[in-house]
């Protein structure tokens, strides 16, 4: 009877400490939304659970989580007591094939290089013996001259042939260290992303009955984030324009996204979600700071001296060169379909991809886009000697575009880098696509025309510039050229513009602004002339 008691209290003992042990699992990631600062990681986990209280844990989670956004939901009727999460430190990390691959070799050179060293040893020892073996014969007796000389023979054969197997070795040796030093630097660098511990989520579980459960489990990680870049591909000034929209993701979430659905979004997920509340407004200044001229050409065309006049827009209304007539959609587009909420847009990608967790850049095709555009040049060349070829796009709103830099591909050839900046108000958006070196611009001052005189008590100083566009391209081209003459600030500060080449004029901000329709070959010349006079005791600081 006490045998019989034993026993079934062993059973029972063996049975409480079962259910006590905490359920495994784990996660496998199935999608992927990446913000531009953030990601949301989406799992998908199953588990056979006892019913009473249960502990699940469930791995294969990043490690570098906001506890905070962690959800987690089931298929099944069970009450979800607490959610934890901690990182996984016992598991041995998975190594990637490649990894694997560098330390096999790592290994069999390191093999290698201890056998090269030590058959060189060994030849320097013999090298060794040969020399401390020089004397020969005893100190009374010697030995004959034909003994001698083939002993010399001897030693000068064996000592050339060891000496020359020495320095072969120690160049094989040469050769196998750098070899390992440069997989020793590779497998650094693929170890200190791939190397990071994982993380793991606990749940507590009150469950009625016993039943196998599908879990799903979403949270952020701030260790990813995407960015947009475009490609502007044309063929000539007559072709469409075709506008590649990518997105560059970086992650480091100590998870390599495999064969995952991608979504990019536009929003913030750590955006307020508190409603606001309208405060005193106060006007004050505020100046503008652009990255630099070659990026924003495209939206300084109206704003590089200020507010133009309505006649010295950029624009040919009467001689527009439209590529197409409508946007046209590639093949990559039936792969991703664009959600748009008054907030934010999202780009959901089919196709499944692979990123790895290396904090390097990985492009991401989303949408193409054939434009309708309208192609003119335009010159600044106080500014910049070039000439710059400009894209006009209309209904630009609907590509839902984010500022970013621009490759530029014309004619097939990588011609240098653009910035795409939607934030504008006009209703076309203009895009620089980089110089043209066929069109030539030179600013020159006219010294024949160039004065500086006194006049009473004040001085008077005349400047005259000529600038001249040669257009080398085998068709004609339509430029819009700018330039300007001083604004006075000062009443005593007086300034005239003396030739301006019909040029239209903002005499509030002093902008010069020449429309020209050049036909190929030939060359246009506009000049500017102005007069400044000014107290003869002051000194003009920024006159030329």
């Amino acid at each position: 009877m006490r045998k019989i008691i034993f026993i079934s209290f062993l059973v029972l003992l063996s049975i409480g400490l079962k259910a006590q042990q905490p359920i495994t699992t784990q996660a496998t990631l199935n999608a992927v939304t990446v913000y531009s600062t953030a990601a949301e990681l989406s799992h998908s986990a199953r588990a056979s659970l006892p019913a009473g209280n249960s502990e699940l844990v469930i791995r294969n989670i990043s490690s570098t989580i906001d506890e905070n956004s962690i959800q987690v939901g089931s298929d099944k009727d069970l009450t979800i007591l607490s959610v934890s999460f901690r990182k996984e430190f016992l598991t041995p990390k998975t190594k990637t094939p490649e990894i694997k691959r560098i330390e096999d070799s790592i290994k069999i050179l390191e093999s290698d290089l201890e056998q090269t060293r030590i058959l060189t040893k060994t030849q320097e020892n013999v090298l060794s013996i040969l020399d401390a073996n020089k004397q020969v014969g005893g100190s009374q007796t010697g030995l004959n001259v034909v003994e001698l000389q083939k002993l010399v023979e001897y030693y000068l054969t064996k000592h050339a042939a060891i000496s020359q197997t020495v320095q072969t070795l120690k160049q094989k040796e040469k050769v196998q260290w750098d070899k390992l030093n440069q997989l020793k630097q590779q497998l650094n660098e693929m170890t200190q992303v791939s190397g990071e511990e994982k993380g793991e989520i606990v749940l507590q579980i009150l469950n009625s009955n016993s039943t196998t459960a599908n879990f799903n489990i979403s949270y952020l990680s701030y260790t990813a984030a995407w960015s947009p870049m475009y490609d502007l591909k044309t063929k000539d000034t007559k072709s469409p324009l075709r506008l590649i929209y990518k997105g560059n993701i970086v992650q480091r979430t100590g998870l390599d996204w495999n064969h995952v659905k991608l979504t990019l979004s536009t929003g913030n997920p750590s955006q307020s979600g508190n409603a606001p509340i309208l405060s005193t407004w106060f006007l004050q200044y505020y100046q503008p700071v652009y990255k630099s001229y070659d990026q924003n050409v495209s939206r300084n065309i109206m704003q590089t001296y200020g507010s133009a006049p309505a006649s010295a827009t950029l624009g040919y209304q009467d001689k527009e060169i439209v590529a197409t007539e409508k946007m046209q959609e590639k093949t990559m587009n039936k792969f991703t379909t664009v959600s748009e909420t008054a907030l934010n847009a999202s780009f959901d990608i089919e196709l499944p991809y692979d990123i790895p967790s290396d904090n390097k850049s990985h492009s991401v095709s989303m949408k193409e886009y054939e434009l309708p555009a309208v192609y003119k040049y335009y010159s600044v060349p106080k500014m910049d000697k070039d000439a710059f070829l400009i894209a006009e796009i209309a209904d630009w709103e609907q590509l839902n575009l984010i500022p970013g830099p621009a490759n530029i591909i014309f004619d097939g050839t990588y011609v240098g880098k653009s910035f795409i900046d939607p934030n504008s108000t006009q209703d076309t958006l203009n895009i620089s696509l980089g110089r043209d070196r066929k069109i030539v611009v030179k600013r020159e001052k006219v010294m024949d025309y160039c004065s500086s005189k006194l006049i009473g008590t004040n001085k008077l100083h005349t400047v005259t510039y000529e600038i001249k566009v040669k257009n080398t391209r085998k068709e004609s081209i339509q430029l819009l050229l700018k330039d300007q003459h001083p604004i006075s600030s000062n009443k005593e500060i007086e300034v005239n513009l003396l030739e301006s080449s019909d040029a239209a004029v903002n005499a509030e901000t002093g902008v010069l602004t020449w429309k020209l329709d050049i036909p190929a070959g030939e060359t246009r010349k506009v000049k500017v002339s102005y007069s400044v006079k000014f107290p003869k005791d002051k000194t003009m600081g920024n006159l030329f």
